[in-house]
């Protein structure tokens, strides 16, 4: 297959599940200014029981983000570190059997076959990998000829072939 164009290399994309440590930032953020406010402007109406509580959810909501970074950024380390090893497989074709939206389906997940492999995902799985679907701007349809590279379940590198 010639004249392929490289859609998605999880090499060149990065850390791309950075935004749901981020959450948790944010929720210690909205905590920290809560507690903030209580210190501060109602210091002598909130009991302090309530800025204890406001403390812990600063605490728990930084711990919970580190959790989160930690599972998340080795999970794609080590996906990564297995493609640039080599370690991945190949698979060239059209696409067949495409669906992202019909009985059995979740919301946001797609379901394709090339040769005997089928890949499924959702946009909602915080993983590493391609996992666009149509609405985020997946080129991916029925007929479409394409080589994968993929580790497991995780597409790693997707190339769309011919026009």
């Amino acid at each position: 297959m010639a004249d392929c164009s490289i859609i998605y290399d999880l090499a060149n994309q990065g850390y791309d599940e950075w935004w749901f440590p981020a959450t948790g930032l944010l929720a210690a953020g909205f905590a920290g200014t809560i507690y903030g406010l209580f210190r501060s402007l109602f210091k002598n109406i909130v009991p302090t029981a309530a800025k204890k509580s406001a403390r812990r959810a600063i605490f728990f909501s930084l711990i919970l983000a580190l959790l989160a970074f930690i599972w998340t950024y080795s999970e794609y380390s080590n996906l990564r570190k297995a493609y640039e090893g080599g370690a991945y497989q190949q698979v060239s074709g059209e696409i067949e059997h495409f669906a992202d939206t019909g009985p059995g389906l979740q919301p946001g997940t797609v379901r394709f076959s090339v040769g005997k492999i089928t890949f499924s995902y959702s946009r909602y799985a915080v993983s590493p990998g391609f996992r666009k679907t149509r609405d985020l701007g997946s080129p991916l349809h029925e007929g479409l000829m394409v080589r994968i590279r993929y580790i497991g379940t995780a597409i790693v590198r997707l190339e769309v072939c011919g026009s």
